[in-house]
């Protein structure tokens, strides 16, 4: 028989053995222990046991659900207008019972008593409280394309598609990608820098970042000291076991506004792809949405290969 509850402090260890059982495909970390668990999800100052769902059959753990808030733009607080359903998962013995559409009810009904209005599924920034490091890649690109099941039961539950995210990735064995004239002049002006685990900016990163080794870079002006483009790398652990290499994703890639369309930003990934390389790191993902024109040219340019695509869904 099929109970449903919240969840519980003994809980941890049952939620990590069906995480590792569930083949959720090539986004998802598999062979994740109990601490994986603990200090990228339940450590979060906004965890509330209440939002999460479990799903047991005759006391057997076969499904959870896990909903959460987002924050507004500036990164400040936790905001509840804007609920996510983080994710979802059933027992491979327990699909295509109706399991999945009943923990999804009862996400939106915590999302909605805690004052959402709007509801998502598929983590994205900054709709992102939850998972980065076990599922996703270098960011929450929403529901990966390779988890098939969870596209099929959203979109049965009248979920529509709200965004798209690309995921892209590039191995750094071989040749990295040749300067041309203009990011050759820009490399006589710039100064790289990298600075190991810098202070965050705001609330918001912090409660992401905090347990992760992350390193900020940047592209400087040799003449006033100014940065004119920067970005920041994080050592993708355990996703790296999973893929069987040292992985290293980039996000928050940005050129200063008076200085775009100017080859700065294939400058600094010129530059974070050979530090990457020189201290052993063998594959850099990023992320961008399909509607980013500019930032898709920019990444084939680099040599990156599109290798999965995420779906943020919005409750109809």
């Amino acid at each position: 028989m099929i109970t449903y509850r919240t969840f519980r402090n003994p809980d941890p260890p049952a939620i990590v053995q069906l995480w590792n059982s569930s083949g959720m495909g090539r986004g998802a970390a598999r062979a994740i222990e109990v601490h994986h668990l603990e200090g990228l999800v339940l450590a979060k100052p906004y965890f509330d046991p209440h939002g999460i769902t479990l799903a047991e059959d005759d006391g057997r753990l076969v499904g959870f659900v896990h909903a959460g808030f987002g924050a507004p733009a500036d990164g400040s607080r936790s905001s509840r207008e804007f609920g996510v359903i983080a994710m979802l998962m059933v027992a491979p013995t327990h699909r295509r019972r109706g399991l999945g559409r009943g923990l999804v009810r009862r996400a939106e009904q915590y999302l909605r008593s805690g004052g959402s209005t709007v509801i998502y599924a598929g983590g994205i920034d900054p709709l992102d409280p939850f998972y980065l490091g076990l599922y996703g890649g270098s960011e929450m690109p929403g529901i990966l394309q390779s988890d098939a099941a969870a596209h099929r039961l959203f979109q049965s539950l009248d979920y529509r598609p709200a965004d798209e995210c690309l995921v892209f990735q590039r191995e750094l064995s071989g040749a990295l990608p040749s300067s041309d004239r203009r990011v050759r002049s820009w490399a006589r002006r710039v100064g790289f820098r990298m600075d190991a685990h810098p202070p965050l900016t705001d609330w918001w990163s912090a409660c992401r970042y905090a347990a992760l080794e992350y390193a900020d870079f940047s592209l400087r002006l040799n003449r006033t000291g100014e940065v004119v483009a920067r970005a920041r790398g994080w050592e993708m652990y355990p996703l790296q076991n999973t893929w069987n290499a040292q992985a290293v994703g980039i996000v928050n890639l940005e050129v200063n506004e008076s200085h775009r369309g100017r080859r700065l930003g294939t400058c600094l990934m010129i530059q974070i792809l050979r530090h990457c390389r020189d201290i052993g790191l063998t594959l850099v993902e990023i992320q961008t949405m399909a509607r980013n024109e500019p930032a898709r040219r920019l990444y084939a340019r680099l040599g990156f290969r599109e290798v999965d695509r995420g779906v943020v869904y919005r409750a109809n």
